[in-house]
């Protein structure tokens, strides 16, 4: 199972804000749909749950919205930066409690 949202502000005008919001409330309810499917469908269980894309392909070079589905910032004009977006410590902390 693959889940996520993009922090790209165009057109749609999303930000970090909105992926930090969409992660606080929507991670905690995958986590129960894996656990109840898991349970009642033992023999077609999911393994994991993951999230899109952890690193943005590119934060400085736009690309649309499948480039900023990534809960770490990339910049790669001058050399590779890295920065945590607002949801990754919520994703963390989220993760930590699925079910294994």
């Amino acid at each position: 199972m693959e889940t996520g949202f993009s922090s790209w502000s165009d057109p749609v005008n999303h930000g970090q804000d909105d992926q930090e919001t969409w992660v606080n409330c929507n991670i905690p309810f995958v986590r129960d749909l894996v656990r109840i499917h898991n349970l009642n469908s033992p023999q077609n269980s999911f393994l994991i749950a993951t999230w899109y894309e952890l690193l943005d392909h590119g934060t400085d070079q736009g690309g649309g919205e499948l480039n900023h589905y990534g809960l770490v910032q990339a910049w790669f004009s001058t050399c590779v930066n890295l920065a945590p977006k607002l949801a990754y410590d919520d994703f963390r902390a989220k993760v930590s409690l699925y079910y294994w």
